[in-house]
């Protein structure tokens, strides 16, 4: 597992060096601060390249990519079974309906189970549900298990009530689906519990 927290410029000269033709798992985190700067997306991509592995985990956690070049990071890791997407506060956003769209293509991340998607500007909650849909079915026809889904908007905002609707009804389905927005509720409560433990 190979776990970048640091600032895009440091990641670039990091990515540029070495090889990994064992990694399963990256999870790349970028300080909010620091996210308008522009993400070394070819570096990143010329790493997999060159390390030739079977990715299996990727989580990309405020890191300012914009949609064609996730596509390209996506096309490079055919092997995913899990993926994360936080998108930052910034201009650049991925999760558009164009790549909602992508996902649903066939050839697209066959073996994914497990996905994350947390966007920071309105995009269309409906074409990412379909999305989720067809994901299913797919998963469904090739004898698959599409495993933890979780789904929600930065800041813990509202989703759309026509996507909780279909979200509940993918519930009803026994598909495993999580809001963001609950689990940031969650976390805060955690939160203080621990803060005021420590200060008693």
């Amino acid at each position: 597992m190979l776990t970048l927290q640091s600032l895009p410029r440091l990641v670039s000269s990091f990515l540029e060096g070495f090889r990994f033709p064992s990694l399963t798992s990256l999870n790349i985190s970028i300080p909010d601060a620091e996210n308008a700067r522009p993400f070394p997306i070819n570096s990143l991509i010329l790493l997999l390249q060159r390390s030739q592995c079977e990715l299996q985990h990727l989580v990309l956690k405020q890191v300012p990519i914009p949609r064609e070049s996730m596509m390209n990071i996506l096309r490079a890791t055919p092997t995913l079974v899990s993926l994360v997407i936080h998108e930052p506060a910034s201009y650049t956003h991925c999760i558009t309906d164009a790549f909602s769209r992508y996902l649903m293509e066939c050839s697209v991340l066959p073996k994914l189970e497990h996905v994350e998607l947390v966007w920071s500007y309105d995009a269309s909650e409906g074409c990412i549900i379909d999305m989720i849909e067809s994901r299913v079915v797919k998963t469904v026809a090739y004898g698959g298990v599409l495993g933890r889904i979780v789904l929600g908007r930065r800041k813990g905002l509202e989703l759309e009530r026509s996507t909780i609707e279909r979200v509940n009804s993918l519930r009803g389905r026994g598909f495993h689906i999580l809001l963001w927005q609950v689990l940031g509720f969650c976390w805060k409560v955690l939160e203080r519990a621990i803060r005021h433990h420590a200060e008693s």
